[in-house]
């Protein structure tokens, strides 16, 4: 039988298959028995060792290290079987070298793999992709340090800026806390006034309701009074006609008597009425006299009101030159800077609110100063009282084309009149001329009365305004 071959191309020993095959082998193979059988035996183990080592040192780079572990483990049993009690020592030794030789080839497998890679790969272009991928590393290590850097820098700038300014906020924001708390307590002291304000107008209007009703009352009376004082002068002129009937003489006299008792009767109601007037016109000055107080602390309050808020935007205005001086005048001093202000500072403010073209009115109004003449739109009348259109308040706009300009002066308020009575028929024209001009006094007083509130809302409206300087 021809010997098997290795799937290296290496002719395989021939070795027992099996223990069973060894054994008998080894039975008949005793050295106490057969010395010279046992001399040849292990004459026959060095020769097999020594072509064993031979045949796998050779072939050490063609055989793989499974194979060659494979033929090692066989050539020691058989050894073994043969009797050679030294195989250990030496299979160890053997043993040694291929696991050396196993290296070197696993060693050589390795670079001949790695050459076969390099070789498919192109070892100078991936040399050069490997380079330039590391520079590019390298360089985008770099900006990334500079970036770094830059941005540590920046933080701290950003930090002591962020301090800057949170002290800076903070001061405003006491600032703004402090004003709004001022303007708090102005716009709670202006809605007390307001309210005052709007209990007495509701108290005047219900003392003109009761002085209406009055007036009513007493012209209905005084309609009275002159239709008996008719009805008594006819009623008298036909009594002077039938004096002489001596007949009717007493029913006369009783009639007069009765007329006269009329009479009397209208004419005490007539000065319970004139009475109730005088109350009347009582009550309405005190409650006027009232008003104007509290109109006045109204006024006040709102000057106040306005003289801060002018403060205020002043203020800023000011805060705002001293930061331009400063600019254009880096080294200029805290005296320099009053002086500047005292100085420039107007034309400064009227040349940058005429550059901006007035966006703020507020500005605009500071400029402006207080008006000096009344611009007011067309008027409307209730109830005998003038009222602007635009709730007494004085708006000058330029859209406007149709306006009045209105002068207010005082004028003298004149005396009460005394009104006369006459039982003769000859006054009667008198008393009625008296009566009607009465009341065209009346209607002149409540115009001029209305005039002068006219007046008064409208300096408070001046007043409001306070000029630059």
């Amino acid at each position: 039988m021809p010997p098997e071959e290795t799937r290296d191309g290496i002719p395989a020993l021939e070795l027992p298959s099996s223990p069973e095959e060894e054994k008998p082998i080894c039975g008949l193979l005793v050295p106490a028995q057969e010395p010279d059988d046992h001399q040849y035996l292990l004459n026959a183990a060095s020769v097999l060792k020594s072509n064993l080592v031979d045949r796998l040192t050779s072939f050490a780079n063609i055989l793989s290290a499974e194979d060659m572990i494979l033929l090692a483990n066989k050539c020691y049993n058989t050894l073994e079987g043969l009797g050679d009690f030294n195989t250990d020592a030496a299979f160890m030794r053997q043993n040694t070298s291929l696991s050396e030789v196993d290296v070197q080839h696993e060693d050589l497998a390795l670079a001949a793999k790695k050459k076969e890679d390099w070789n498919e790969l192109d070892i100078k272009s991936c040399y050069i992709h490997k380079a330039q991928s590391l520079f590019e590393v390298r360089q985008k290590l770099s900006r990334a340090k500079d970036k770094l850097s830059t941005a540590k820098r920046h933080e701290d700038s950003l930090k002591l800026k962020k301090e800057e300014l949170t002290g800076a906020l903070n001061k405003l924001t006491e600032e703004l806390h402090e004003v709004e708390e001022r303007v708090k307590t102005l716009t709670a002291e202006r809605d007390q006034y307001k309210e005052a304000h709007s209990v007495a107008e509701a108290e005047v209007g219900k003392l003109e309701a009761e002085k209406e009703e009055a007036r009513v009352a007493f012209k209905a009376i005084n309609d009275q009074y002159i239709a008996a004082n008719k009805e008594f002068e006819k009623t008298r002129n036909h009594l002077l006609q039938l004096i002489k009937q001596t007949e009717e003489l007493h029913e006369v006299q009783e009639r007069v008597k009765t007329l006269t008792a009329e009479s009397d009767q209208y004419k005490e109601a007539h000065s319970v009425a004139e009475a109730e007037v005088g109350k009347l016109e009582a009550k309405k000055k005190e409650a006027r006299v009232a008003f104007e107080a509290i109109n006045d602390q109204y006024i006040a309050s709102n000057k106040e009101f306005e003289k801060t808020k002018n403060h205020l935007l002043q203020l800023v205005l000011r805060k705002e030159y001293d930061a331009h001086v400063r600019e254009v005048f880096p080294g200029v001093s805290n005296e320099q800077l009053e002086s500047l202000q005292k100085s420039e500072f107007k034309h400064w403010f009227h040349q940058k609110i005429e550059n901006d073209n007035a966006k703020c009115l507020l500005f605009k109004n500071l400029i402006d100063g207080p008006m000096l003449n009344i611009v007011s739109f067309h008027s409307c009348t209730v109830n005998e009282y003038k009222f602007h259109i635009n709730d007494g308040v004085l708006v000058k706009e330029e859209e406007e084309e149709e306006y009045e300009e209105e002068e207010y002066e005082e004028e003298e308020e004149e005396g009460e009149e005394e009104e006369e009575e006459e039982e003769e028929e000859e006054e009667e024209e008198e008393e009625e001329e008296e009566e009607e001009e009465e009341e065209e006094e009346e209607g002149e007083e409540r115009g001029e009365e209305k005039e002068e509130e006219g007046e008064e809302d409208e300096d408070y409206e001046m007043d409001g305004y306070e000029d630059i300087d």
